[in-house]
């Protein structure tokens, strides 16, 4: 039986693909990267956005009607149990289980082994995994807690992972340290709200420290970079001191994902965010006092039910007064469950779609702008991988995407280059080895 990973969404999603993948391998499940091959397919799904949801199910039923097995896993069985049973009818094998040892039982059950038992599987850090391969990228996704603290009244991932559960420190900076070993180069810090981890923990370590453990493990290269996933305002705002003197260790990027969603304080307050616009601008202005030259991520959902013009003006209005760097625009997305999707004053499709185009094309022009003021700097740029053609992508210390000139085969992928950031171009910077 080979079996080939396909994983949707965050990044959160694509860690524990990842770790389902090294788990199964070492459990002697024979993996492939060609899944048009692949008898059997395993899916990690996420059910943010209805869209991805729906090119998902496409995929999964596209699959299956060739006769190959099927396994998804992920947040989708979680969430909605009435979709996972109608697509168990179908013969699709749903995971509800959120360990990446329940793929592994699953997978067991398909080739019809003796039913598995998680606990006796071997530990996920003992096995090297063959994805991704590190002579072509470098990224390393280490899940550090699942669930959050949070309420939002529009997010399905909230019920589906349910109360924070954080992973111990030291785990986390054991799984790091095996993916250093193997030659990856890039510890990717992910969960729902990383600015959450540990506070379900005994004592009193929370995610500065265990950003300051990861970035200064023993015996590693001294190339390798970590990146701490997305913070929710309100758990960024009880951390920001901490973090802040982190984000400053040569190890650790220079970046923070803080999502806004919305400009105006109505809609925060029905989207159930916990702050307001200006509590939100004072959080990054406090930030980058801290942080020299952070890049700070963040992202706006358009047409909230009962979004006006004027809300929607707010938005706008927050996003040439903060500036973000880059801003991930979506259209509001209904999702079965949720507060928001039983609201009143549902926004007209075309409405939001207009708003969404609106407020990417502000979005994109913040980005160019703020790349185009880096140009003729040199930097130290990390090579995470293979571009196309004869080219090489990297981050530079502030996560800046930046493509230099290279090829297939380059040695430099995991190394650290110095670069001239010669020119903007889109959303990444042209590098010039120097």
């Amino acid at each position: 039986m080979r079996v080939a990973f396909e994983a949707y969404g965050c990044t959160l999603s694509y860690g524990e693909s990842r770790r389902a993948r090294r788990l199964a391998e070492g459990a002697g499940i024979a993996t492939t990267d060609d899944a048009s091959a692949a008898p059997v397919v395993v899916m990690h799904t996420c059910t943010v956005i209805g869209r991805t949801e729906r090119h998902m199910l496409r995929r999964a039923r596209e699959v299956a009607s060739t006769g190959r097995r099927v396994v998804l896993a992920g947040c989708l069985p979680r969430a909605q149990g009435d979709l996972a049973a109608e697509l168990e009818r179908e013969g699709i094998v749903v995971v509800d289980g959120e360990a990446p040892a329940d793929v592994v039982v699953a997978l067991r059950g398909l080739d019809g082994s003796a039913a598995a038992d998680a606990a006796v599987l071997p530990p996920l850090a003992s096995h090297a995994g063959s994805l991704p391969d590190p002579a072509r990228r470098t990224d390393a996704i280490v899940p550090i807690a699942s669930g959050c603290l949070g309420a939002c009244s529009y997010c399905l991932t909230r019920l589906a992972w349910g109360a924070l559960r954080s992973a111990p420190l030291q785990a986390v900076v054991d799984e790091a340290r095996g993916w250093l070993a193997e030659g990856f180069r890039e510890v990717q810090l992910t969960a729902q709200d990383t600015g959450v981890w540990g506070r379900d923990l005994d004592g009193d370590k929370r995610l500065p420290d265990l950003v300051r453990a990861v970035a200064s493990i023993g015996a590693a290269p001294e190339g390798y970079r970590v990146r701490i996933g997305m913070l929710n305002p309100d758990s960024l705002a009880e951390v920001l001191e901490g973090l802040s003197r982190a984000m400053l260790l040569p190890r650790v990027y220079k970046f923070a994902h803080v999502p806004v969603q919305s400009g105006s304080d109505r809609v925060l307050g029905l989207m159930r965010r916990g702050y307001a616009a200006q509590e939100y601008e004072r959080l990054v202005a406090a930030l980058r006092g801290a942080v020299p030259g952070v890049t700070v991520h963040t992202d706006v959902i358009c047409g909230f039910p009962t979004e006006s013009e004027e809300d929607f003006e707010r938005t706008l209005d927050l996003m040439r007064r903060v500036r973000p760097d880059v801003t991930n625009v979506k259209a509001f997305s209904a999702r079965p469950g949720t507060e928001a999707a039983s609201m009143d004053g549902k926004v007209h499709g075309r409405v939001a779609k207009e708003r969404t185009r609106r407020a990417a094309a502000l979005a994109g022009e913040l980005n160019h702008a703020s790349l185009q003021a880096l140009v003729d700097d040199e930097s130290d740029v990390l090579v995470t991988e293979l571009g196309r053609g004869r080219t090489l992508m990297g981050r530079d210390i502030r996560y800046r995407p930046v493509v230099m000139p290279g090829g297939a085969g380059s040695p430099l992928v995991g190394q650290v280059v110095r670069v001239r950031l010669a020119g903007a171009r889109g959303v990444y910077l042209q590098g010039e080895l120097i």
